[in-house]
């Protein structure tokens, strides 16, 4: 287990998951952390710190398609009305079940969400896709206020 934040490029951290080599990730709070060299947190659901099978996959398979992720998010930011101020940067990819529906019948499925800031704007857009579904697009936004 590793507690330095070096970063890795795109393909050596699909290597990484591929191989269930998890020694360049930090561990913190059921989480995973690594950062590729652009320097893009990437985080993964790991309960006592261990990445699942299920999890791995969905980023091994997500970010072998990470630019037709993006240009679906893209899409979608596009169409939100608003304008944001400044260029619109992704600063995250979250992998990890998360939850929805109503009060107490709240759902958990497995997913991943592409977090963007901008330049001189304090609103970070937070897209979120479905394991299953993620090459038919994203199904939500998600806006915050820094």
């Amino acid at each position: 287990m590793s507690k330095t934040n070096q970063t890795c490029s795109l393909p050596e951290i699909i290597s990484f998951l591929e191989n269930r080599n998890f020694d360049k990730f930090r561990f913190a709070d059921d989480y995973a952390y690594i950062y590729n060299s652009d320097g893009i947190e990437i985080v993964m659901e790991a309960v006592d710190e261990k990445i699942t099978d299920e999890v791995a996959d969905l980023a091994v398979n997500a970010l072998n398609h990470l630019d037709h992720c993006m240009e679906t998010a893209q899409g979608m930011l596009k169409r939100m009305k608003g304008e944001c101020i400044g260029e619109r940067m992704i600063y995250g990819i979250c992998f990890e079940h998360f939850g929805y529906g109503y009060e107490t019948r709240t759902s958990y499925e497995l997913g991943f969400t592409i977090s963007f800031h901008y330049e001189y704007d304090n609103r970070i857009h937070t897209v979120k896709f479905n394991a299953r579904t993620f090459m038919h697009g994203a199904f939500a936004i998600e806006e915050w206020i820094q």
